[in-house]
């Protein structure tokens, strides 16, 4: 009895002490990951700026084949917006809604999941040496619960940080597989033949 006792009293510390612990984990969570893509800034951007492109690349989209998604009228640009239902627990039922497209550099969104606060999500595009470095991240206010802190705290780096870096290789994956069509030279206008051509006859009857 007395060692029941003991037990019971351990597990009782140890859960205060979970819950002291927790109260004073971040409340915020945030994180990005980063990649040189080789491929024309319109191209990635085109990707990433049009919601049914993500299923191209995005890591998220790839969890649940099954899942049923809803994508809104308007598929790129500020306002486009994708919605999901899922019986898979890692991605449940959510949404995503852009909220900021800048051409060729930025695009920020909103993800929404079923009993958590919003999450800010963004991209961004940067020319340097080698091609486009893309940065994904997102960024949440985790809030009170102690459970989700504790998650986001100890693993969320990785699970999530993991899911872009999946991405981002997969998006130049993607765009490595499927160059832009090269573009034909434009021919001559007509006038510029007639031009041609009439200033060859003046020199020949020269």
């Amino acid at each position: 009895m007395k060692v029941l006792k003991a037990v019971f009293i351990i597990l009782i510390v140890l859960a205060a002490l979970l819950v002291i612990v927790g109260l004073f984990m971040p409340s915020k969570f945030s994180t990005e990951r980063s990649l040189v893509i080789n491929a024309p800034q319109e191209q990635i951007f085109e990707q990433i700026n049009n919601l049914k492109n993500w299923n191209n690349w995005n890591a998220w989209n790839r969890t649940d084949p099954n899942w049923q998604v809803t994508y809104s009228e308007a598929l790129s640009g500020v306002g486009a917006s994708y919605s999901w239902v899922s019986q898979n627990e890692q991605i449940g039922t959510g949404k995503v809604t852009i909220t900021k497209s800048e051409p060729m550099a930025v695009v920020d969104g909103t993800m929404e999941f079923e009993g958590m606060n919003p999450a800010k999500i963004y991209h961004k595009l940067e020319p340097q040496e080698g091609g486009i470095k893309v940065t994904m991240g997102i960024e949440s206010e985790l809030g009170n619960n102690i459970l989700i802190k504790y998650m986001f705290g100890l693993w969320g780096d990785k699970l999530v940080g993991g899911n872009y870096e999946k991405s981002l290789q997969a998006l130049s994956d993607y765009l490595k597989a499927n160059p832009p069509a090269p573009q034909t030279p434009a021919e001559p206008a007509a006038n510029d033949t007639t031009h041609n051509h009439d200033s060859t006859a003046t020199h020949a009857s020269h």
